[in-house]
């Protein structure tokens, strides 16, 4: 279920059965397989409860890119630096589900004002839309 439609939000959720840990996994398992960059995976609860800190949920972040279509996107507008790579996170909404969520990065460059920003972002968005169909299907 999506909360937010691409056409009427910049951010996304999904809620998926599951437990966040094993989503996450299965999530940079993927994106290993189609030979995208996974540049960190970021266990958010576990650096809060290692700095003395009870986290409210369990909750991690992906950081992940394609270096060619990053570099397709520098061609166009070196700011765009500040918007990759590409993120995702989730986080455990009860005990049998896990929340996705995510900025659609179409929206996201559009703030750049650039018109080739357009092809490259709705790329990135596919990728990522195509592993939450493949989950919730």
């Amino acid at each position: 279920m999506s909360t937010g439609s691409p056409g009427q939000t910049r951010v996304v959720t999904t809620r998926v059965d599951g437990h966040v840990d094993g989503i996450v996994k299965s999530f940079t398992a993927w994106l290993e397989e189609k030979g995208i960059v996974v540049y960190a995976t970021v266990n958010h609860a576990k650096d809060m409860r290692d700095r003395g800190v009870e986290p409210p949920v369990a909750a991690w972040t992906v950081i992940f890119g394609n270096p060619k279509l990053g570099a397709t996107m520098l061609a166009v507008n070196p700011s765009i630096v500040v918007d990759i790579p590409l993120r995702v996170g989730f986080y455990q909404e009860d005990e049998t589900s896990t929340m996705i969520v995510r900025r659609l990065m179409a929206r996201l460059l559009a703030d750049h004002g650039e018109e080739g920003l357009v092809a490259p972002g709705n790329t990135a968005d596919a990728l990522v839309s195509g592993w939450v169909d493949s989950i919730t299907s």
